[in-house]
């Protein structure tokens, strides 16, 4: 994980990356029987238009995530504040994942990009946890 992106995770949730490499950054909840993988990945600004997203676009690209996985169904989407700066989150369900939420925040120039996915029906610790993550996320400042 990039070293600008500043991550809070409970105790009771472990680095899982190494076990999946050449993916994005993974963490599960360890006292989860089938603990679902919250990845997180950026996307730093570097120049040129920017993109100031709004809150329609953040959930149009977390919808965007699952939305072409066969027969996912979407649940709910919604948009808000968070430490970065706007989120915008879409929850699916399918016959293989019974849930699977991704996140897209913005400070308006840099994005994070957040995904939880379950192959099992997630206890609703879990989901209110990796929730609870995303929203903490934050950048550190260059310099």
């Amino acid at each position: 994980m990039s070293s600008r992106l500043k991550l809070y995770l409970p105790d009771n949730w472990r680095d899982i990356t190494s076990e999946r490499p050449g993916g994005a950054s993974t963490y599960a909840r360890a006292n989860s029987q089938n603990s679902g993988a919250l990845q997180i990945s950026c996307a730093w600004y570097r120049g040129g238009r920017e993109p100031r997203p709004t809150d329609d676009a953040l959930i149009e690209l977390a919808k965007g995530t699952f939305g072409r996985v066969g027969d996912a169904k979407l649940l709910n989407s919604r948009s808000g504040a968070c430490e970065i700066g706007r989120f915008g989150t879409a929850t699916f369900e399918s016959p293989r994942f019974p849930r699977l939420q991704s996140w897209y925040i913005s400070n308006g120039l840099d994005f994070v990009i957040a995904t939880h996915i379950c192959a099992v029906v997630p206890e609703e610790a879990e989901v209110e946890e990796a929730s609870h993550i995303v929203s903490r996320l934050a950048i550190a400042l260059e310099g």
